[in-house]
């Protein structure tokens, strides 16, 4: 099968129920394709990319990204470096928007997206769109680890509701770890930083 069915076009960005059908199609055939070595083609990772970031840039909610029934699973069966460009980009996002997340179910869907980030950290990218050579470990951490820390560290404060009962769900939305080790990742190094700096005052 060609890869080009996988390219997505604004026709298919502007269309919320083409874009729907789109990613349940790319979603189907990337499992029927999954020993296939064209799957895995710069090619073919680039246009996957380009789909799955497509309605993070072009929507202006990321919750109508989370609304498409077949966006995370496939997100989910993707390499590493195309996870973590779509949750670097959503990152961004949320932050230039100040995306409130206000509820379990949106808290839930956006850790989701950030999983990636989360859980798995720096890892090494060679072979896949917008990979860079591999670096030494204590390179990666500080050029590329650490910016993305300090991004979810901003993304918890927004994590909020102004109902008592909601934001306790929000935050029990959590309950597998998933937020503490986010919490120990993103303080352990801010207080390491705020260490150094009083260190020379």
């Amino acid at each position: 099968m060609s890869t080009k069915s996988f390219r997505t076009s604004n026709d298919i960005i502007n269309n919320l129920p083409m874009l729907i059908s789109h990613t349940r199609y790319t979603h189907k055939k990337v499992s029927e394709m999954a020993n296939s070595a064209d799957l895995h083609s710069p090619q073919c990772q680039q246009h996957i990319l380009n789909l799955m970031l497509a309605p993070v840039k072009s929507y202006a909610s990321l919750f109508t990204v989370l609304a498409l029934p077949s966006y995370l699973p496939l997100l989910h069966t993707q390499s590493y470096p195309t996870r973590r460009s779509v949750a670097g980009v959503v990152a961004q996002n949320i932050l230039k928007n100040q995306t409130k997340i206000s509820t379990p179910e949106h808290a839930e869907g956006v850790f989701e997206l950030l999983r990636v980030l989360i859980r798995e950290g720096a890892q090494q990218q060679a072979g896949y769109p917008g990979a860079q050579a591999p670096r030494k470990g204590r390179d990666i951490e500080t050029d590329e680890t650490v910016e993305e820390q300090g991004r979810l560290a901003r993304i918890v404060h927004l994590l909020c509701s102004d109902n008592n009962d909601t934001q306790f769900k929000v935050g029990q939305t959590f309950n597998d770890g998933s937020l503490a080790l986010l919490i120990i990742r993103v303080v352990a190094p801010a207080n390491s930083s705020e260490s150094v700096q009083r260190g020379w005052r």
